[in-house]
Parts: structure tokens; C-alpha cells; sequence
């Protein structure tokens, strides 16, 4: 089971807030399998799901402003920020 969370709609972004208000994400992406969520918290940092325990790990930094944010059924993230488009191997 993937972590519980809610989303809310503000302008063209979607925010997805954990339930436990711990970590706030934006620009939150699933893999295609639908079995991981990755986002990117304050400060640039990405968070991705860790699966069934519904634990959030740190996997990477932004540089800058992420616009854009994917990820593999492998668990690889693709980033797009401020410094263009960057891979991050799990």
C-alpha cells in the first residue's frame, strides 16, 4: 500500500501534503507501475515513497527550482530544474 496522502489544487500545481504533516511536497509524480510517489519538499529536497511501509526516504537535491519531476518503474528520478535536466539513480 502506497502512503496515504491528499492533494489539493492551486493554480496549475498540485500539492500533496502526508497526513502526518511532516513533509510537504509539491509537484508530486508516481511511477508508471503506480507503485512509488516521488516530490520535492522545502529547501529542493526530493522525497521518494519507500513502497508498502509508507516511509518517505530523501533521494536528491534540486538545483534551484524543479518545473518538472518523473520517475521509473526502476526507481530512477528525472528532474528538471534550474540547472536543466538531471537523472538520479536510486
Amino acid at each position: 500500500m502506497l502512503p496515504t496522502f491528499r492533494t489539493r489544487r492551486r493554480a496549475a500545481l498540485t500539492v500533496a501534503t502526508t497526513i502526518s504533516a511532516s513533509i510537504v511536497l509539491a509537484g508530486c509524480t508516481v511511477s508508471p507501475d503506480g507503485k512509488q510517489l516521488v516530490g520535492v519538499g522545502r529547501g529542493g529536497q526530493i522525497w521518494a515513497s519507500t513502497g508498502s511501509n509508507a516511509e518517505w526516504v530523501p533521494a536528491g537535491v534540486t538545483h534551484g527550482s524543479a518545473q518538472a519531476l518523473a520517475t521509473t518503474n526502476d526507481g530512477d528520478i528525472l528532474v528538471f530544474d534550474d540547472s536543466g535536466l538531471a537523472a538520479i539513480a536510486k
